[in-house]
């Protein structure tokens, strides 16, 4: 790539690439305006700053996930309160959710977890109900659809990311996309150090003194990178869900064994992560975490557990009562995931099913206290 111009944020006589992937992204999501930021968590952020969330509100996300969903609503002065989360898919529960609305809430935020798809139906009903704003952290969900919408447009805004381990990835990265015209300006301001807007030409910024705003531009060179990788989003989504159907089919007549479901109404399905629920006792007296290092040797997959339940997790416990809601800790502690890019090789329905059937077999003979003797 030869260029003078690294950044949007500084003006210049050639085409930004930045606002060529915008345009792209906008529409891969479904929605008018797309805004390339910093990250992922940037962009909740800026989604909840945009939306003018203030302190002394209240936000309603789910207790499973990465911190960073909640960490964003910390930042804006704003209150997370947690909500418990559907076992089968381990998105928000619909139902806990509107047993946390108080007179201060003033928003939901539904993450797109593993492989599932919040129940944007449900969700967007009670939201329109008690006239909240909806909100779509889709970090894990890219290319996904919802009763054939795309994810991030169903919301008043959709956040998503491309860190590295994303289904679209520049290292780091994000976006937020929506639908409304003033909202988008706010927050193009906002993550343009107070500019509303660039002149025809490309060569000069202006600022109408509304927002201070700050940095948080995408650089041009990682936006060149996610141009390209979002032409095989589409072709590498369709791959993924295949391979993972045959994956669901062998998993799910093994005893013990339960592989997440996707919510109905998903058209597409996202696969992030792949995820299987571990049954109690199924392994015998084995910790999940023995169970994850045996299937990662056996199959040379990495296997892992998912992400503590927030309220438990360090960044967080200090401030919170240190308990998770029921379910998400029990997801916690049975659920077994492995990365998306083993998805892309057909291989994984054969090997995956063998390796849990044979160490089935060790566990239920071999007493964890014999695996370090």
């Amino acid at each position: 790539m030869q260029t003078t111009r690294w950044t949007l944020r500084v003006p210049g006589t050639q085409p930004s690439l930045t606002e060529q992937f915008e345009e792209k992204w906008a529409a891969i999501s479904g929605s008018q305006f797309a805004l390339a930021v910093t990250s992922g968590s940037t962009a909740i952020e800026l989604a909840l700053r945009g939306l003018e969330i203030k302190p002394g509100d209240e936000v309603i996300v789910p207790a499973l996930g990465w911190y960073a969903t909640a960490a964003a609503v910390s930042r804006v002065g704003a209150k997370p309160v947690f909500a418990d989360v559907d076992l089968r898919t381990t998105c928000l529960d619909p139902i806990e959710v509107e047993k946390c609305i108080t007179p201060r809430t003033v928003a939901i935020i539904a993450v797109h977890l593993h492989s599932a798809i919040a129940d944007m139906a449900k969700l967007a009903e009670i939201a329109s109900r008690h006239s909240l704003l909806l909100i779509e952290d889709a970090a894990q969900a890219h290319g996904g659809r919802f009763y054939n919408q795309p994810v991030g447009s169903i919301g008043r805004i959709g956040c998503f990311s491309f860190n590295q381990e994303k289904l679209v990835a520049a290292g780091e990265g994000g976006a937020v996309v929506t639908n409304d015209k003033e909202l988008f300006q706010r927050m193009y301001t906002m993550r343009t150090d107070g500019y509303t807007h660039s002149s025809p030409s490309n060569d000069v910024f202006f600022s109408d003194g509304r927002y201070r705003g700050n940095n948080q531009c995408l650089s041009e060179l990682h936006a060149i990178l996610l141009l390209e990788q979002s032409f095989f989003l589409s072709e590498e989504t369709q791959l993924r869900e295949k391979n993972a159907a045959m994956l669901d089919q062998a998993l799910a007549i093994i005893a013990g064994i339960e592989p997440l479901t996707s919510t109905l109404g998903t058209t597409i399905r996202p696969f992030y992560e792949y995820g299987f629920i571990c049954l109690p006792n199924a392994f015998g007296d084995w910790s999940l975490r023995i169970v994850a290092q045996i299937l990662s040797k056996e199959t040379g997959i990495d296997f892992h557990e998912t992400d503590l339940p927030v309220e438990i997790c360090p960044q967080f416990a200090p401030e919170c009562a240190a308990k998770a809601p029921p379910r998400a800790l029990q997801v916690y502690q049975h659920l077994l995931v492995f990365h998306h890019r083993y998805l892309l090789s057909a291989i994984v329905a054969d090997v995956v099913p063998l390796a849990i059937q044979k160490v089935l077999a060790i566990a239920r003979e071999i007493p964890s206290a014999y695996l370090s003797a």
